[in-house]
Protein backbone atom coordinates (compact mmCIF):
# COMPACT_ATOMS: atom_id res chain seq x y z
CA UNK A 1 0.00 0.00 0.00
CA UNK A 2 1.62 3.24 -1.14
CA UNK A 3 0.81 6.85 -0.52
CA UNK A 4 0.89 8.89 -3.71
CA UNK A 5 1.90 12.32 -2.47
CA UNK A 6 0.42 15.32 -4.26
CA UNK A 7 2.85 17.89 -2.84
CA UNK A 8 6.64 18.21 -2.56
CA UNK A 9 8.50 17.22 0.58
CA UNK A 10 9.03 20.80 1.66
CA UNK A 11 8.91 20.53 5.46
CA UNK A 12 7.50 24.03 5.95
CA UNK A 13 7.26 23.75 9.76
CA UNK A 14 9.70 22.40 12.34
CA UNK A 15 8.61 20.31 15.33
CA UNK A 16 10.86 20.97 18.32
CA UNK A 17 9.25 19.18 21.29
CA UNK A 18 6.31 17.11 22.49
CA UNK A 19 3.96 19.77 23.83
CA UNK A 20 1.61 17.23 25.40
CA UNK A 21 0.11 13.77 25.33
CA UNK A 22 -3.58 13.46 26.22
CA UNK A 23 -3.93 10.37 28.41
CA UNK A 24 -7.40 8.96 29.10
CA UNK A 25 -7.40 6.85 32.27
CA UNK A 26 -9.98 4.86 34.26
CA UNK A 27 -8.54 6.26 37.52
CA UNK A 28 -7.52 9.92 37.32
CA UNK A 29 -6.20 10.35 40.85
CA UNK A 30 -4.16 7.15 40.90
CA UNK A 31 -2.64 7.96 37.51
CA UNK A 32 -1.83 11.58 38.38
CA UNK A 33 -0.24 10.67 41.70
CA UNK A 34 1.85 7.87 40.15
CA UNK A 35 3.39 10.05 37.42
CA UNK A 36 4.15 12.77 39.99
CA UNK A 37 5.65 10.34 42.50
CA UNK A 38 7.45 7.91 40.20
CA UNK A 39 8.64 10.21 37.40
CA UNK A 40 8.90 13.55 39.23
CA UNK A 41 6.34 15.38 37.09
CA UNK A 42 4.84 18.62 38.43
CA UNK A 43 1.09 19.27 38.52
CA UNK A 44 0.55 22.73 36.99
CA UNK A 45 -3.19 22.64 36.16
CA UNK A 46 -5.81 20.63 38.00
CA UNK A 47 -9.59 20.59 37.73
CA UNK A 48 -10.17 17.52 39.89
CA UNK A 49 -10.85 15.16 36.99
CA UNK A 50 -8.22 16.42 34.54
CA UNK A 51 -4.77 17.86 35.03
CA UNK A 52 -1.56 18.80 33.25
CA UNK A 53 1.69 17.42 34.64
CA UNK A 54 4.86 19.10 33.36
CA UNK A 55 8.46 17.93 32.97
CA UNK A 56 11.63 18.77 31.06
CA UNK A 57 12.86 21.76 29.07
CA UNK A 58 11.41 22.51 26.54
CA UNK A 59 8.26 21.81 28.53
CA UNK A 60 6.60 18.45 27.90
CA UNK A 61 3.23 17.63 29.46
CA UNK A 62 0.79 14.81 29.98
CA UNK A 63 -2.86 15.82 30.13
CA UNK A 64 -4.39 13.19 32.39
CA UNK A 65 -8.17 12.93 31.93
CA UNK A 66 -10.69 10.77 33.75
CA UNK A 67 -12.54 8.42 31.38
CA UNK A 68 -16.28 8.33 32.07
CA UNK A 69 -16.08 4.56 31.69
CA UNK A 70 -14.08 3.46 34.72
CA UNK A 71 -13.61 -0.04 33.32
CA UNK A 72 -12.08 1.22 30.06
CA UNK A 73 -8.44 0.59 29.21
CA UNK A 74 -6.11 3.61 29.36
CA UNK A 75 -5.11 5.10 26.01
CA UNK A 76 -3.46 8.12 24.36
CA UNK A 77 -6.30 10.15 22.87
CA UNK A 78 -4.14 12.64 20.96
CA UNK A 79 -0.77 14.36 21.03
CA UNK A 80 0.62 17.83 20.39
CA UNK A 81 3.96 18.98 18.97
CA UNK A 82 5.44 22.40 19.70
CA UNK A 83 6.35 24.10 16.43
CA UNK A 84 9.27 26.50 16.04
CA UNK A 85 8.07 30.12 15.64
CA UNK A 86 4.45 28.95 15.57
CA UNK A 87 1.89 31.28 14.00
CA UNK A 88 -1.68 30.13 13.68
CA UNK A 89 -2.55 31.56 10.26
CA UNK A 90 0.28 30.01 8.18
CA UNK A 91 -0.13 26.59 9.81
CA UNK A 92 -3.89 26.59 9.29
CA UNK A 93 -3.53 27.76 5.67
CA UNK A 94 -0.87 25.15 4.83
CA UNK A 95 -2.97 22.31 6.24
CA UNK A 96 -5.99 23.45 4.23
CA UNK A 97 -3.90 23.88 1.06
CA UNK A 98 -2.76 20.27 1.36
CA UNK A 99 -6.31 19.02 1.78
CA UNK A 100 -5.75 18.07 5.42
CA UNK A 101 -8.16 18.57 8.29
CA UNK A 102 -7.64 21.84 10.21
CA UNK A 103 -9.83 23.42 12.86
CA UNK A 104 -9.49 26.24 15.39
CA UNK A 105 -8.28 25.36 18.87
CA UNK A 106 -7.41 28.79 20.18
CA UNK A 107 -4.84 31.22 18.74
CA UNK A 108 -1.87 29.09 19.84
CA UNK A 109 -2.88 25.67 18.50
CA UNK A 110 -4.46 24.00 15.46
CA UNK A 111 -6.41 20.74 15.55
CA UNK A 112 -5.55 18.36 12.69
CA UNK A 113 -5.16 14.65 11.93
CA UNK A 114 -2.43 12.54 10.42
CA UNK A 115 -3.17 10.54 7.23
CA UNK A 116 -4.74 7.67 9.21
CA UNK A 117 -6.87 9.94 11.38
CA UNK A 118 -4.83 10.12 14.60
CA UNK A 119 -5.41 13.52 16.24
CA UNK A 120 -2.45 15.91 16.28
CA UNK A 121 -2.26 19.46 17.62
CA UNK A 122 0.65 21.55 16.32
CA UNK A 123 1.05 24.56 18.60
CA UNK A 124 3.20 27.19 20.24
CA UNK A 125 5.99 26.20 22.63
CA UNK A 126 4.24 27.52 25.78
CA UNK A 127 1.79 24.98 27.15
CA UNK A 128 -1.82 25.13 26.08
CA UNK A 129 -3.63 23.78 29.09
CA UNK A 130 -6.80 21.67 28.75
CA UNK A 131 -10.17 23.35 28.99
CA UNK A 132 -10.32 26.06 26.36
CA UNK A 133 -7.34 26.06 24.06
CA UNK A 134 -5.71 29.14 25.61
CA UNK A 135 -2.37 29.25 27.45
CA UNK A 136 -2.94 29.62 31.19
CA UNK A 137 -0.48 30.06 34.01
CA UNK A 138 -1.26 28.95 37.53
CA UNK A 139 -1.76 32.60 38.47
CA UNK A 140 -4.58 32.88 35.91
CA UNK A 141 -6.70 30.18 37.52
CA UNK A 142 -9.82 31.47 39.22
CA UNK A 143 -10.48 30.56 42.85
CA UNK A 144 -14.21 30.27 42.23
CA UNK A 145 -13.66 27.60 39.58
CA UNK A 146 -12.17 25.32 42.21
CA UNK A 147 -9.04 25.00 40.12
CA UNK A 148 -6.62 26.43 42.65
CA UNK A 149 -8.10 24.28 45.41
CA UNK A 150 -7.59 21.11 43.36
CA UNK A 151 -4.06 22.18 42.48
CA UNK A 152 -3.17 22.85 46.13
CA UNK A 153 -4.49 19.43 47.12
CA UNK A 154 -2.40 17.58 44.52
CA UNK A 155 0.87 15.94 45.60
CA UNK A 156 4.22 17.51 44.83
CA UNK A 157 7.16 15.66 43.28
CA UNK A 158 9.96 14.71 45.68
CA UNK A 159 12.29 13.28 42.98
CA UNK A 160 13.18 10.31 45.20
CA UNK A 161 12.60 7.80 42.39
CA UNK A 162 13.13 9.24 38.89
CA UNK A 163 12.99 12.64 37.23
CA UNK A 164 11.60 12.67 33.69
CA UNK A 165 13.37 14.96 31.22
CA UNK A 166 11.27 14.49 28.08
CA UNK A 167 9.08 12.17 26.05
CA UNK A 168 11.80 10.03 24.51
CA UNK A 169 9.48 8.41 21.95
CA UNK A 170 5.86 7.74 21.09
CA UNK A 171 5.22 4.41 19.34
CA UNK A 172 2.30 4.05 16.92
CA UNK A 173 0.75 1.06 15.16
CA UNK A 174 -0.51 1.99 11.67
CA UNK A 175 -2.00 0.42 8.56
CA UNK A 176 0.49 2.12 6.21
CA UNK A 177 3.42 3.25 8.32
CA UNK A 178 5.18 4.75 5.29
CA UNK A 179 2.27 7.07 4.66
CA UNK A 180 2.41 8.37 8.22
CA UNK A 181 6.23 8.53 8.16
CA UNK A 182 6.19 10.76 5.08
CA UNK A 183 3.56 13.01 6.66
CA UNK A 184 5.79 13.73 9.65
CA UNK A 185 8.80 14.33 7.42
CA UNK A 186 7.03 16.35 4.73
CA UNK A 187 5.03 18.67 6.93
CA UNK A 188 6.78 18.85 10.31
CA UNK A 189 10.44 18.49 9.17
CA UNK A 190 11.12 15.33 11.18
CA UNK A 191 14.26 13.39 10.24
CA UNK A 192 14.18 9.70 9.29
CA UNK A 193 16.82 7.86 11.30
CA UNK A 194 15.71 4.24 10.78
CA UNK A 195 13.47 2.25 8.43
CA UNK A 196 13.72 -1.52 8.02
CA UNK A 197 10.62 -1.96 5.86
CA UNK A 198 8.40 -2.71 8.85
CA UNK A 199 9.22 0.01 11.36
CA UNK A 200 10.31 3.60 10.75
CA UNK A 201 11.70 6.03 13.32
CA UNK A 202 11.58 9.79 12.76
CA UNK A 203 13.25 12.28 15.06
CA UNK A 204 12.73 15.93 15.94
CA UNK A 205 14.02 18.53 18.37
CA UNK A 206 17.46 18.18 19.87
CA UNK A 207 18.50 21.82 19.50
CA UNK A 208 20.33 23.90 22.11
CA UNK A 209 21.56 20.81 23.94
CA UNK A 210 18.08 19.35 24.45
CA UNK A 211 17.68 15.62 23.76
CA UNK A 212 16.00 14.66 20.47
CA UNK A 213 12.58 13.04 20.59
CA UNK A 214 11.20 10.34 18.31
CA UNK A 215 8.06 8.92 16.75
CA UNK A 216 8.16 5.18 16.10
CA UNK A 217 5.81 3.99 13.35
CA UNK A 218 4.98 0.31 12.92
CA UNK A 219 2.84 -1.30 10.25
CA UNK A 220 0.70 -4.38 10.79
CA UNK A 221 -2.83 -3.10 11.19
CA UNK A 222 -5.43 -4.26 8.66
CA UNK A 223 -7.23 -1.70 6.46
CA UNK A 224 -10.04 -0.16 8.47
CA UNK A 225 -8.31 -0.65 11.82
CA UNK A 226 -7.60 2.50 13.79
CA UNK A 227 -4.06 3.78 14.36
CA UNK A 228 -3.14 3.81 18.03
CA UNK A 229 -0.24 4.49 20.42
CA UNK A 230 0.99 1.19 21.85
CA UNK A 231 3.56 2.64 24.27
CA UNK A 232 5.42 5.79 25.29
CA UNK A 233 9.06 6.11 26.35
CA UNK A 234 10.07 8.64 29.01
CA UNK A 235 13.72 9.70 29.38
CA UNK A 236 14.99 10.24 32.92
CA UNK A 237 17.98 11.98 34.48
CA UNK A 238 21.04 9.94 35.47
CA UNK A 239 19.84 6.68 33.94
CA UNK A 240 21.58 3.64 35.41
CA UNK A 241 20.13 0.36 34.18
CA UNK A 242 20.66 -1.62 37.39
CA UNK A 243 19.28 1.10 39.61
CA UNK A 244 16.25 1.59 37.36
CA UNK A 245 15.51 -2.14 37.41
CA UNK A 246 15.87 -2.25 41.19
CA UNK A 247 13.62 0.76 41.76
CA UNK A 248 10.92 -0.60 39.42
CA UNK A 249 10.95 -3.93 41.26
CA UNK A 250 10.78 -2.13 44.60
CA UNK A 251 7.65 -0.37 43.32
CA UNK A 252 6.04 -3.76 42.67
CA UNK A 253 6.40 -3.55 38.90
CA UNK A 254 7.81 -6.20 36.56
CA UNK A 255 10.45 -4.54 34.38
CA UNK A 256 11.32 -6.18 31.06
CA UNK A 257 14.59 -5.35 29.37
CA UNK A 258 14.27 -3.11 26.31
CA UNK A 259 17.98 -3.08 25.57
CA UNK A 260 20.83 -1.58 27.63
CA UNK A 261 19.21 1.86 27.79
CA UNK A 262 15.56 1.18 28.66
CA UNK A 263 13.20 -0.89 30.79
CA UNK A 264 9.62 -1.66 29.74
CA UNK A 265 6.82 -1.71 32.33
CA UNK A 266 3.09 -1.15 32.60
CA UNK A 267 2.24 1.99 34.56
CA UNK A 268 -0.11 2.05 37.54
CA UNK A 269 -3.24 1.67 35.36
CA UNK A 270 -1.72 -0.83 32.94
CA UNK A 271 -0.54 1.36 30.06
CA UNK A 272 2.78 0.21 28.52
CA UNK A 273 5.67 2.65 28.93
CA UNK A 274 9.45 2.59 28.86
CA UNK A 275 11.90 4.25 31.25
CA UNK A 276 14.82 5.34 29.05
CA UNK A 277 18.23 6.91 29.06
CA UNK A 278 18.21 10.48 27.73
CA UNK A 279 20.34 9.37 24.76
CA UNK A 280 17.59 6.97 23.69
CA UNK A 281 17.35 3.22 23.20
CA UNK A 282 18.81 0.57 20.95
CA UNK A 283 16.12 0.21 18.32
CA UNK A 284 16.43 -3.48 17.45
CA UNK A 285 16.20 -4.38 21.14
CA UNK A 286 13.64 -1.78 22.13
CA UNK A 287 10.81 -3.31 20.11
CA UNK A 288 11.18 -6.79 21.58
CA UNK A 289 8.83 -6.38 24.60
CA UNK A 290 6.06 -5.25 22.26
CA UNK A 291 6.60 -7.73 19.42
Amino acid sequence: MRWMKTYPRSGPFTAIATNHLAFSTPDFRKTRDWYIGALGMEDVFDAGSMCAVRFGIPRNHIYIVQNKNRSAKPFIDHKSCSIEKFRYEPVFAELKARGLHASYDGPFMVETKDPEGFRLQPGALPAVFPGGGLPKNVEDLKEEDGLKAALRAAPRPDYKVFRATCVNHVSHYCVDYGKVRDYYMDLWSMRKISDDGKVAVVEFGGGYGDPPQQVWLRGGLRPGQKEYVDHVGYAIEDFDSRRVESELKRMGLRPRSAGPSAWAIDDVVGFPIQICDTKGVVLKDAYRPYA
